[in-house]
């Protein structure tokens, strides 16, 4: 799976806390999720995959 949500250039989160932006970003994660069928188990650590910056402290 996780080999599929990267091919499809899943968003970075960089923490930033502009409510836009974050739904925006949690719409297009889940998304991506939708469609290559992610298990819940799996989604948490690839979400965290894609923290940057202050989010991913």
């Amino acid at each position: 799976f996780f080999k599929d949500f990267i091919k499809l250039s899943p968003p970075t989160f960089d923490g930033k806390l502009d409510p836009t932006i974050v739904e925006n970003w949690l719409r297009d994660v889940k998304k991506i999720f939708t469609i290559i069928g992610t298990p819940a188990e799996f989604r948490v650590v690839f979400v965290v995959y894609k923290l940057s910056d202050g989010a991913a402290n």
